[in-house]
């Protein structure tokens, strides 16, 4: 059964379990998922490595860029937060398996590489509901 995103991007797969990873990757693995399991593979391709690396990077700089701004818009404006958006459609698992770790602002993100949002209503201004729904969301299509 094709996902929601094949149409958008037909080359998107879900991350592996047991795959072959650099040194670094593993060092990667280790800093973000510790404690999650080991479902939480990184990818196996060399592009999808370096997504994921860049993704860690910038997500770091976005969390210190972001500090006491309160403003959601404000926060989805920042350079690192752009350029996550701009890696394209294969960011969406990482970004899943980073809101499922850690629940913050990364619905603007999501709603605008998969011009979807899942979250009912009632639950959008809760961000533990808000990133629920997401995390559902990316199971019932195979991203994580």
């Amino acid at each position: 059964m094709p996902t929601a995103l094949s149409a958008y991007s037909p080359e998107i797969r879900p991350p592996t379990v047991g795959s072959i990873q650099s040194h670094e990757t593993q060092l990667l693995h280790k800093k973000w998922f510790e404690g999650i399991g080991e479902r939480y593979e990184l990818p196996i391709t060399q592009q999808e490595e370096l997504i994921g690396r860049q993704f860690y990077e910038l997500a770091e700089t976005w969390r210190e860029q972001k500090g006491g701004l309160s403003l959601v818009y404000q926060k989805s404006m920042l350079p690192s937060y752009q350029t996550i958006i701009g890696l394209g459609h294969r960011v969406i698992p990482f970004i899943l398996r980073e809101l499922e770790r850690q629940p913050d602002h990364w619905f603007w993100a999501l709603e605008v590489l998969t011009k979807q949002n899942p979250v009912p209503l009632a639950d959008r201004g809760n961000i533990r509901k808000r990133a629920h729904a997401w995390i559902e969301w990316g199971k019932n299509n195979r991203l994580i």
